[in-house]
């Protein structure tokens, strides 16, 4: 069942999951229990099925200013335009009239990954006749440059707060263009880093706690540094990619998700250590956020596990603090992928026994 390095792609999908809570509608629920044999069948009906409910609701528009010519006053005058008109004895007015319109940039994202997906020889027949369906709804709508795609932030109204988890799916696909797969029903990392699945994995990870343990404090915290003197706007940021907090309890979890969980020691060869920016990052969460210096903060470092043959899983104890690594199997049935993030609670917030 397992091979390691990759990741099945049906985790992929329960990822989303927590991390989309509109992925936990019923809209979207059966597919879970679909076979997806590649990564592009799954992104392809989860974009398909999302937009479609999207053009059923009454897809999401912008305005957009039209100019034009009208006996009447409506919208913004032109005065320089219609001065010129009236010159020529035309009795007509240039105006600027805001319309509604569908062909904005996230529909014209959306649309372009669609085509896109449609064009892969491998999608699935069903999926790729779905798309080509939904793509006769977005007839009025421009495509995109995939690759030439820069990420910016999107603001959209109440109504269309799905677009969010639609933009963000179209973005795998764009980052799939530069990483592979090579095994059916597994992801695979590519040589180069894949911007969107470290990002994923950090927020399911956030996500999981936060539905699961609604007793403890789940957040991105913002680390202070525990400074007696100096300017502290000079100091860079300290943004924890999660912070758990149960009672006089803390815990730092730093998630990582590499091609190589270990560098190789420049000293010896044969030996292989981890990454010292990481270990360096977590110990001055840990040694600033513990303002009472009385142990209580803890550090993680959460790696997706690789192929690599030794395991990151360690316990340290510095300066009264602990600091852990730990990896997290994403080629297994999802449930040990749950008991594995059950027991870092255990261990590392509720029990707090390590040696």
């Amino acid at each position: 069942m397992s091979k390691a390095g990759n990741i099945l792609i049906q985790n992929i999908y329960y990822m989303l999951s927590y991390a989309f809570r509109f992925l936990k509608d019923s809209h979207y629920q059966n597919l879970g229990d679909e076979p997806f044999d590649h990564m592009d069948d799954l992104l392809a009906a989860l974009i398909t099925r999302g937009i479609n409910r999207q053009i059923k609701r009454g897809i999401y528009k912008t305005y957009k200013v039209q100019k034009e010519e009208a006996p009447h006053l409506k919208g913004k005058l032109i005065v320089r335009d219609s001065m010129m008109l009236q010159l020529r004895n035309k009795k007509r007015l240039a105006l600027e009239i805001d319309e509604l319109s569908e062909n904005n940039l996230l529909n014209r994202i959306i649309k372009s990954t669609l085509v896109f997906l449609a064009n892969q020889k491998r999608l699935r027949s069903d999926i790729r006749n779905n798309i080509q369906k939904t793509l006769f709804h977005l007839d009025g709508i421009e495509t995109v440059d995939l690759k030439k795609l820069k990420r910016r932030h999107f603001q959209v109204n109440r109504n269309h707060q799905e677009y969010f988890m639609l933009i963000a799916l179209c973005f795998m696909v764009v980052d799939r263009l530069i990483i592979s797969e090579n095994h059916k029903g597994y992801f695979t990392r590519g040589l180069k880093d894949d911007q969107t699945l470290p990002i994923l994995f950090e927020k399911f990870v956030l996500e999981y706690y936060r539905f699961h343990y609604p007793q403890i404090s789940v957040k991105a915290a913002h680390v202070s540094w525990d400074i007696s003197e100096g300017p502290e706007n000079l100091l860079p940021r300290m943004e924890s990619d999660i912070t758990l907090k149960y009672q006089d309890k803390t815990l730092i979890i730093d998630t990582k998700f590499y091609q190589n969980i270990f560098a190789k020691s420049q000293y010896d060869e044969g030996k292989s250590k981890l990454h010292s920016n990481n270990l360096y990052q977590i110990f001055s969460y840990v040694q600033n956020a513990d303002t009472l210096n009385d142990g209580s903060v803890s550090g993680l470092l959460l790696y997706a596990k690789t192929n690599e043959i030794i395991s990151p899983n360690a316990d340290f104890k510095i300066k009264g603090n602990m600091i852990a690594t730990r990896s997290i199997d994403l080629n297994t049935k999802f449930l040990n992928i749950e008991n594995q993030l059950n027991e870092i609670v255990n261990r590392y917030l509720f029990r707090q026994k390590f040696f």
